[in-house]
C-alpha cells in the first residue's frame, strides 16, 4: 500500500474516532457526568483539526 493510502486510511479512522468521541459527549449530555462533555468536545474539536491537515497534507502527496 502506498503512503497516501495510508494516510488517507488513517485520516478516515480519526474522522471515525472523532465521531465515536463526539457521540460519547452527546450521551453525558444532562447527566450527572456532563462536566466531561467540555472535555471531550474540545478533543472532538481538536481530531477535527488533525484530520483536515491530515487531508491537505495527503493530497498534497497524490499530486506530486
Amino acid at each position: 500500500m502506498s503512503t497516501a493510502a495510508e494516510l488517507g486510511s488513517a485520516a478516515s479512522t480519526l474522522d471515525q474516532v472523532r465521531d465515536r468521541i463526539g457521540a460519547a459527549a452527546t450521551a453525558l449530555e444532562g447527566t450527572r457526568n456532563e462536566d466531561l462533555t467540555i472535555g471531550l468536545s474540545e478533543v472532538e474539536r481538536q481530531l477535527k483539526t488533525a484530520s483536515r491537515r491530515l487531508e491537505r497534507l495527503v493530497k498534497e502527496l497524490r499530486e506530486r
